[in-house]
């Protein structure tokens, strides 16, 4: 049984791995795979496996605009995606929801994906889909004439970019953070901070520029060279976009950039250009199932046909375009619909992470606590003790170590029984748990034996502190019997003091802190005794 569990696993991450060499390039090929998982995951409910197909069958759907194919992918891939800890693709998820919310015209839909995207970005750490949305998010308020908020997101973006290792930057991205600086001072009318990013553009991604980054930035240069005045530089650039349309582009990512492209066209009154990106664009954009997208195309035709005077054609294109309106009427409930369905995956992974965190939580405090007495037990000790070395090293501070046990303490339990000698092993933790702030750390080292650290403080400041222990537990009033002697629970407690070197151990000072403990048992006990790394007794 087990062994045929290892090779469904193994099954899975070989067609995981065919998956991610093959997307963007071989859509068949992903589509095929991600069923095969799919097939394999159902069998065991493997939440990570199936998270995993439905979003890349979402991105072949993204990819080929079948758009409402892709939300239901896409909202399935949510459903595996937060529970099985993919945040990168769950972030991914909504940026992708988003950026296709914007294509249908609805931005409060879009506003929605990136702000939950957003969430898990920062819940998450996940920086390179965060540059992403925070440079969608500028867009949007670019889009809506706000440049002040949209340049505050697109340098956001750069920031979080930035911060990516620079194996895992995607140059894109920068090509877009730099596209989008540039059009936003361009349109604030800031020519010369536009002029600045443009130059970004050619000395620093231009040499990975794909097809369509030659899109996107020419489309730029052809207005700023308008608004510029220098129309040889334009029109040279205008042919250079007629060229590169005729490649392979993804419609849905280059549109509203052909948008703007063709409204100057007709500005400049260059209608031969715009006849021939229609006719390029037509066919694809059929295609499309985003009917935003297909209307904004209507709304270029309807302008090139009442500039050439072609009243029937205009005519056509007016009752297309009002048929369209409806069917976006339409769009906008289903937009309306998948919000709700996400609003709701987001609250039960909010729901299903904050429990998580919560038993982790316990589970820490768990590990790191003792039980009987409820402050730090050894293993918070040993982690507590490297680091504090290691600042005291660094800072050139005192570091001191404090080994402390109850006097007689086995008699005492002998005497009264455990449960006795329990509580008063916890009345002593509670003085220690007392005394503790951001220089004085203690823990519960075994049975009645306990160690303080002391952090930057000068022997006199230790050795004050360590007298305040030995008068508060003298106080508890708890008496001895059998041992021959009436006295009331003391501790006897031997200290370490030093500043550390380059080579000294955390052991080292724990040892000769046990070595002062013996030198107060061998004299008499309830004192103190201080000495240093070397076992040298120090006077204070």
């Amino acid at each position: 049984m087990q062994a045929d569990a290892v090779k469904r696993r193994e099954k899975i991450e070989s067609y995981k791995k065919i998956v991610l060499e093959n997307r963007r390039n071989d859509n068949d090929m992903v589509l095929e795979y991600c069923h095969k998982i799919i097939e394999l995951a159902d069998e065991t409910g493997d939440e990570d496996a199936l998270g995993f197909a439905y979003f890349y069958i979402g991105e072949v759907e993204y990819l080929t605009n079948s758009i409402d194919e892709m939300f239901g992918s896409m909202l399935n891939a949510l459903r595996y995606l937060g529970n099985s800890g993919q945040w990168y693709l769950a972030a991914r998820v909504y940026n992708v929801m988003g950026i296709t919310s914007v294509s249908r015209g609805n931005t409060v839909a879009a506003m929605e994906y990136y702000m939950s995207g957003l969430y898990i970005c920062e819940e998450h750490d996940v920086k390179s889909v965060q540059s992403s949305i925070e440079l969608n998010l500028g867009y949007l308020y670019l889009d809506a004439g706000v440049y002040k908020e949209a340049e505050e997101y697109f340098l956001k973006a750069y920031n979080e970019y930035v911060r990516i290792p620079a194996e895992k930057r995607r140059n894109e991205t920068l090509t877009m953070i730099y596209t989008n600086l540039a059009t936003c001072h361009l349109l604030a009318d800031e020519l010369d901070k536009a002029k600045e990013y443009i130059s970004k553009l050619k000395d620093e991604c231009q040499a990975s520029f794909c097809n369509m980054d030659y899109i996107y930035v020419e489309c730029l240069e052809v207005r700023f060279h308008h608004i510029c005045g220098d129309y040889e530089s334009r029109d040279k650039i205008i042919d250079d976009v007629k060229r590169r349309l005729s490649g392979k582009v993804l419609i849905m990512d280059i549109f509203d950039d052909i948008y703007d492209f063709c409204n100057l066209m007709i500005e400049i009154d260059r209608l031969d250009v715009m006849q021939e990106i229609i006719e390029k664009l037509d066919e694809p954009i059929k295609k499309t199932q985003i009917n935003n997208l297909k209307r904004k195309f209507i709304t270029l035709k309807i302008k090139l046909y009442m500039k050439n005077g072609d009243k029937e054609a205009c005519d056509g294109a007016l009752i297309s375009f009002f048929e369209l309106s409806e069917k976006l009427e339409k769009d906008k409930q289903k937009m309306i619909a998948s919000i709700l369905h996400v609003r709701n995956s987001v609250d039960k992974m909010e729901d299903k992470q904050r429990v998580l965190e919560a038993e982790k939580l316990k589970l820490l405090e768990m590990s790191e606590t003792d039980q009987l007495t409820g402050i730090a037990n050894r293993y918070r000790l040993v982690q507590y003790a490297q680091a504090s070395l290691e600042r005291c090293k660094r800072e050139r501070i005192p570091l001191s170590y404090e080994v402390l046990d109850i006097d007689y303490f086995k008699q005492y339990n002998d005497t009264y029984g455990h449960q006795v000698g329990d509580e008063c092993i916890k009345a002593v933790a509670g003085i220690l748990s007392d005394i503790q702030n951001d220089s004085i750390f203690a823990a519960r080292y075994g049975g009645d034996e306990f160690v303080v650290i002391y952090v930057g403080m000068s022997v006199e400041e230790v050795v004050r502190t360590a007298e305040v222990l030995k008068r508060r537990v003298q106080e508890l009033g708890s008496v001895y019997k059998g041992t021959g002697v009436d006295v009331g629970v003391t501790i006897s407690q031997g200290i370490c003091h030093c500043i550390p070197e380059e080579d000294s151990k955390d052991r080292d000072y724990l040892y000769s802190a046990d070595i002062m403990l013996y030198n107060v048992k061998r004299k008499k006990r309830n004192g103190i005794c201080v000495g240093d790394l070397s076992g040298k007794e120090i006077d204070y």
